[in-house]
């Protein structure tokens, strides 16, 4: 049986933006995939390349995006400037939502819908960048993760039309609405696969080759001055402690050094482009030593 490498790409909302930077390496290397697995922004990236494994026509069609009238009513503005008062995270976003609501960000949506951005702006989205296009059309196998409410799991979606299953896979809660596919409510991956690693390992690959886009080392110092922060505190280490759990099943992974990027700022965009290319150039040398052994044991095993 032939080798077959895998990319994970996590979710990480505008840091996940270097997964285009990380492609475009990888692609110029010379480095080809038998499956991309995707959470979040990372199955945006990831369907748009299984799509058209050209890396460049890639980061010209999401620069484009980011431009686009229908990415503008996402409002993601108004999501950075909130979390650059408060300094949270995407995850720690969510429960200061009572207090954007006093404060008008929500305009009180959130008391009567299931989401703060409506399911018609996130099909405009999805259709600009996605159309009708389905997983039969990839070029790569393509394997979208997200998050099964009802048994609290990850479900992984490959058939179908790419713009639902990528919706699916990005429907942070609260701010973006569920999606039903396949009988199942699913929202974010990121719930329970920042790094859909494991995903990929049950698909059958041999190599896996994962992009983290999160924290690698958490903050030792916090101030705990309040009941609330000891919450935020407690749900920081749950979230480090998952990813970390996660990354190890990797064979090479890739850590952009954007952590330290708004979550919400995607002005930023060619910046992580730029930390994901830097990341990938660091992990060549890594990924063929990989590649080499794993042919090497292979060989032994089939003479064996």
């Amino acid at each position: 049986m032939a080798m077959k490498i895998a990319l994970a790409l996590g979710g990480g909302a505008a840091r996940g933006l270097a997964h285009v930077g990380v492609l475009k390496v990888l692609e110029k290397e010379g480095f080809h995939f038998d499956l991309i697995v995707g959470t979040s922004i990372g199955a945006i990236i990831g369907g748009l390349y299984a799509l058209n494994p050209r890396a460049e026509d890639m980061e010209d069609r999401i620069l484009k995006y980011l431009e686009s009238e229908e990415f503008k009513k996402f409002r993601m503005d108004s999501f950075r400037r909130e979390s650059e008062k408060k300094d949270i995270s995407l995850k720690r976003f969510i429960p200061l939502i009572p207090n954007l609501l006093e404060r008008g960000i929500f305009f009180g949506k959130s008391l009567t819908r299931l989401s703060f951005i409506s399911s018609e702006i996130v099909k405009e989205n999805s259709l600009y960048l996605f159309g009708e296009s389905s997983f039969q059309e990839s070029r790569i196998p393509l394997y979208v993760v997200a998050t099964d409410m009802d048994s609290g799991t990850e479900y992984v979606l490959s058939q179908g039309l790419i713009r639902d299953a990528v919706a699916a896979s990005c429907a942070i809660p609260s701010i973006l609405p569920p999606v039903c596919i396949e009988g199942k409510t699913l929202v974010d991956g990121g719930c329970v696969s920042l790094v859909p690693i494991n995903a990929a390992r049950q698909l059958g690959a041999t190599l896996v080759i994962a992009c983290n886009v999160g924290k690698s080392q958490l903050s030792t110092s916090y101030p705990l001055k309040s009941g609330f922060d000891v919450v935020m505190r407690s749900y920081d280490i749950t979230l480090f402690s998952l990813r970390s759990h996660q990354i190890m099943g990797a064979d090479v992974l890739i850590s952009p050094e954007v952590s330290d990027l708004n979550w919400a700022d995607f002005s930023s965009a060619k910046e992580c482009i730029q930390k994901g290319e830097q990341a990938a150039r660091l992990a060549i040398g890594q990924i063929r030593k990989k590649k080499l052994l794993k042919q090497i044991r292979r060989l032994i095993f089939l003479n064996a």
